[in-house]
């Protein structure tokens, strides 16, 4: 099966894309809303679908679908037609408090199965997952400095690249390119840095993607 790469991240819009090995674009979808969205994970469940889940805010346009938050922010799922880009089903979840879909995984059966935290409800998982983030994002700091091919921050999870841009207080500016298929580079609104743009190494990330639809 032809090779298929989905950036995802945090953007007000996230753009999703399939293209075979020499580049040649299957399919584009964009989706989000006025605030900032967040993809936490995604799989192939091996009958031709893509299932996507993270956060979002206020509301997020989802092909035909209008997601509505019921406060804070809400887990989302998300089903996509492998082959068209079609968005199939899209659903919330979530109350008045912080929800984070956080995994969607299917078993040796075949079976799916959707989780997500109620961050605001649970004092004690909130903290564990910030203690997490906190260690994730050392490590990438440690990595690199991301102004250069050879200094690329090295991340895991192509939304990483996204909230490392939160966290340095960087816009996106509009621009993402895959390099020698192992480095991407964000590019960046001016900022008081004169920093064009950031590097990201993500042969880990492509590497799954490209087992995950063989």
């Amino acid at each position: 099966m032809a090779t298929t790469r989905i950036p995802v991240g945090a953007l007000k819009t996230l753009s999703f894309r399939k293209k075979d090995p020499a580049g040649m674009l299957f399919w584009p979808i964009q989706i989000g809303g006025a605030k900032s969205d967040f993809v936490h994970k995604m799989t192939y469940d091996g009958i031709g679908n893509i299932w996507i889940t993270g956060q979002f805010s206020e509301t997020m346009n989802v092909g035909n679908f209008t997601l509505v938050s019921a406060g804070g922010t809400d887990a989302f799922l998300i089903k996509i037609n492998a082959s068209n880009g079609q968005v199939v089903f899209a659903e919330r979840g979530g109350g008045t408090g912080n929800v984070v879909g956080m995994s969607v995984q299917e078993d040796a059966q075949g079976n799916l199965s959707f989780s997500y935290y109620k961050l605001n409800t649970n004092p004690k998982l909130k903290e564990l997952y910030s203690y997490k983030s906190e260690l994730i994002y050392d490590a990438i700091f440690s990595s690199g400095d991301g102004i250069s091919e050879e200094t690329a921050f090295y991340v895991i999870n192509i939304s990483d690249e996204y909230r490392i841009l939160n966290i340095l207080d960087f816009e996106f500016g509009g621009q993402q390119r895959l390099l020698k298929s192992r480095y991407d580079y964000l590019k960046l609104q001016e900022n008081e840095a004169g920093i064009d743009g950031l590097y990201f190494e993500i042969s880990r990330s492509l590497s799954h993607m490209k087992q995950m639809f063989k």
